[in-house]
């Protein structure tokens, strides 16, 4: 089996807080270590309706109205160059800083922020998407629902990294060792097909790679009486999965 590297366009969502700048560093740090396999890379600003009216707190009955004026788009278009624009540019600066060398590319749209995330992401034909665990409170994700957990069920077409409150700073490999947990779906399996295209790309830099299965113990005797060992059928399933590795 040929590897190849599945990262070539990355999509990197920010929302200017200190999750996302994460998020950004893991994509520089990343971005290096692949070299010229990365070939594009992407920073997203999405503006919501619940963002806006954070700034303008007197909008009521009268928003359409607002919305269509001259006054509100002159509003809205300073409110983005002094509160938002900024954000991208210091995404850029830290990717820059961190060697990146190819073409920043800096989006701002306006929606709900997962929907517009895949919606950019499958316009532009990324691979990849990049995104912090939490942006949101604890609170207002809790009521609104996630926002990483909406792009990773409704992005199809792209792998989805989500980056955690810590990220390994390394240039020359930011992610050294890899868990792999594997069902024998072709779902897992092609986590597995990615995770052997990095180790293929940074088999330099990467020092572990652990497959593992966890069986299901509520089904164990269901399966011994359809005839199937859930032993034996986690071995086959791990075999399997590491004959993707070269």
């Amino acid at each position: 089996m040929q590897l190849q590297c599945p990262i070539k366009k990355i999509l990197l969502p920010i929302d200017g807080s200190e999750h996302s700048k994460r998020a950004v560093e893991f994509s520089g740090y990343l971005g290096v270590s692949l070299g010229k396999d990365l070939s594009e890379l992407a920073l997203l600003r999405v503006v919501a309706g619940r963002y806006m009216s954070r700034y303008v707190p007197y909008i009521d009955y009268r928003a359409e109205i607002l919305k269509m004026s001259d006054s509100f788009a002159e509003f809205k278009k300073q409110h983005i160059e002094k509160n938002v624009r900024p954000s991208l540019d210091e995404g850029g600066k830290i990717l820059r800083d961190l060697g990146i060398e190819i073409d920043i590319e800096k989006l701002i749209v306006e929606g709900n922020p997962a929907n517009e995330i895949v919606r950019i992401a499958n316009e532009k034909k990324c691979s990849t998407i990049i995104m912090a665990r939490r942006g949101l409170s604890e609170v207002i994700e809790f009521l609104l629902g996630s926002v990483t957990s909406k792009v990773v069920h409704a992005a199809r077409r792209q792998t989805v990294y989500i980056v955690g409150h810590r990220i390994l700073k390394d240039k020359k490999c930011p992610i050294p060792k890899v868990l792999i947990p594997v069902d024998g779906s072709s779902y897992s399996m092609k986590g597995v097909e990615d995770a052997a295209c990095m180790a293929a790309e940074l088999k330099a830099s990467m020092t572990k790679i652990t497959l593992f299965r966890v069986i299901n113990l509520a089904v164990f005797m269901k399966r011994l009486g359809e005839g199937i060992d859930p032993e034996e059928e986690a071995e086959r399933i791990l075999k399997e999965a590491k004959m993707v590795f070269p």
